[in-house]
């Protein structure tokens, strides 16, 4: 018996891999958009947005790996002498080499120029996508995750941070301290920015808070 099976390797590899770009793609496409994920904190199977995006890549290019290695290790030989064989037989013996290129070509050019239906797929997962911002809410501005607590306090309720600091505890979120960013606050306390944040507009009241972003 075999003790290792370089063939069943690489198979087996490259089998895993499209698996994976598969799933992760299909998270991906009904995921919300990265500034809303971050917002609410959004989890799916214990891996946040980013980290769905990593597993994508990278096994995006594992089934590269696999593919090249299936390629020349296994079928190399194969693969020459089928060329050298469809080539020689003329274009009647190779229409499903053609066939296979033009349809490559027509997929690229509709992407090129978003023509349906492959414009219509992206729409369907851009509605997928904007459907969380409509159901939860989108945060006030771009980038507030990253912003201290002393920043949001500044800006969006002219408040001293201690002060939005000691409501935020009294809401219950005890860890963390002004010079985090919002997201940072957040993870210290297990919730999302989200949270956090809309614990100091009920803190404040709705009357007080009022978006005074500045260039």
């Amino acid at each position: 018996m075999k003790f290792f099976s370089l063939r069943r390797y690489i198979s087996v590899g490259l089998a895993l891999s499209f698996f994976m770009i598969v799933i992760t793609g299909i998270v991906l496409y009904i995921a919300p958009p990265g500034r809303v994920a971050r917002w609410i904190n959004w989890i799916m199977l214990g891996l946040d947005r980013s980290q769905w995006e990593t597993q994508h890549t990278i096994f995006s290019y594992l089934f590269i790996f696999f593919g090249i290695l299936h390629l020349f290790l296994i079928n190399w030989k194969t693969f020459l002498s089928y060329l050298k064989r469809k080539m020689g037989s003329g274009m009647r013996r190779n229409r499903e080499a053609y066939l296979a290129l033009a349809t490559a070509l027509l997929i690229f050019f509709l992407t090129f120029f978003e023509v349906p239906p492959v414009i219509s797929i992206m729409d369907l997962g851009n509605k997928l996508s904007d459907t969380w911002e409509n159901n939860i809410g989108k945060p006030p501005v771009p980038g507030i995750e990253d912003m201290t607590i002393n920043e949001i306090a500044d800006r969006f309720f002219e408040s001293d941070s201690d002060i939005v600091i000691e409501q935020v505890r009294n809401a219950g979120f005890v860890n963390g301290n002004p010079e985090q960013s919002l997201q940072e606050f957040a993870i210290s306390n297990e919730v999302s920015p989200m949270n956090i944040y809309s614990a100091i507009r009920l803190q404040k009241g709705p009357a007080e808070h009022q978006d005074k972003a500045r260039p």
